[in-house]
């Protein structure tokens, strides 16, 4: 199973701040105290930008969490090009100050990752979506599609193919922010509407439905 063990900072942020505090030990060591305060400052902004707060997850196996923390901008009856079989599509708009990890929205097998409508190049990568297909042991399919962020970087996902993932852990972040896909089986039990405020981890989307 995928491990991330990166409480109240996200693991990104380390490759920003480790070079704003040499920077700051620079200043100070040359007496530069206005250069000093500059630093201070963006460290203190990282942090705040980078923040990865921990979250109570949902304690329903059969429940879809939301990935990130966001508003639900469609909630839709689509026919899925990527598994070929109509399914529920719910859009997710992250807050561009908001958090920035990915969390999976259920536990399962991680079957397959792709650039969704990509080929190779890697422009086409950078503007395409990065779709992770979640399969779980009764064999629900949920697909969840990352976006480019708003300053058109790849989201970063920490997932391998074949391996299991667990329902609200994280798995991936984007910077600033992206929309979010998140498809569903036909049959579930969708539980937001267009306009309501998410929580990564913790708010339940839908709830998979088994027949008894």
């Amino acid at each position: 199973m995928a491990s991330y063990r990166y409480p109240l900072i996200a693991r990104e942020a380390w490759l920003f701040i480790i070079p704003c505090v040499l920077a700051v030990l620079a200043a100070l060591y040359f007496s530069a105290t206005n250069l000093a305060t500059i630093f201070i400052f963006l460290i203190f902004l990282l942090l705040f930008l980078f923040r990865d707060p921990q979250r109570k997850v949902s304690s329903s196996p059969l429940a879809v969490v939301s990935p990130v923390d966001g508003w639900v901008v469609s909630v839709e009856s689509v026919q899925d090009e990527h598994l070929q079989r109509e399914m529920l599509r719910v859009v997710i708009d992250m807050n561009n100050l908001g958090i920035y990890s990915i969390r999976s929205p259920m536990e399962g097998k991680v079957q397959r990752q792709w650039y969704a409508g990509a080929t190779s190049t890697e422009q086409e990568k950078l503007q395409s979506a990065y779709a992770v297909w979640v399969q779980s042991d009764e064999e629900d399919d949920v697909l969840l599609l990352l976006h480019p962020s708003t300053l058109k970087r790849s989201p970063s996902c920490y997932l391998h193919t074949g391996e299991r993932v667990g329902q609200g852990q994280r798995c991936g972040f984007v910077l600033f922010g992206s929309r979010v896909e998140v498809v569903l089986p036909a049959n579930s039990r969708l539980a937001v509407k267009e306009g309501e405020r998410v929580i990564s981890g913790s708010s339940v989307l839908g709830q998979l439905v088994h027949k008894s």
